[in-house]
């Protein structure tokens, strides 16, 4: 039996294959910053709106509904429409449609406010 030869690359972002990104610091800081900002997005998404838009009893339940509809079409649909892109524009079209909606996303989570602001006491 063949044993499977595993890269070293393989599962880390693209940023972080490129050597010179070492050499600087400060451009590796500023291109992880500019490449992992949906994380931040996400826990803003499905966690901080839901619970500030619902009293506080519900808290839970507006994360847990929130959590639900992301992995309803994270999991479920964006296969199937990632594999029709695929099939009429090539590889680059899913990833085009995922870094359109990243820039979407980080668009809106810039013009969000608050809906219920807690007051924080300084002690």
């Amino acid at each position: 039996m063949r044993e499977r030869m595993v890269r070293p690359e393989v599962g880390r972002p693209l940023a972080l294959l490129t050597p010179a990104l070492y050499a600087t610091p400060s451009a590796l800081a500023v291109v992880l910053f500019l490449t992992q900002g949906g994380q931040a997005i996400a826990a803003v998404c499905i966690v901080s709106i839901p619970t500030e838009s619902v009293p506080k009893q519900m808290g839970a339940s507006a994360v847990g509904i929130a959590t639900m509809a992301g992995e309803m079409v994270g999991g479920f649909r964006a296969p199937v429409v990632a594999g029709a892109l695929v099939a009429r524009h090539g590889p680059a079209g899913p990833l085009r449609v995922a870094a359109a909606g990243t820039i979407t996303v980080f668009g809106v989570a810039l013009a969000l406010r608050p809906v219920q602001p807690t007051a924080v006491a300084c002690v």
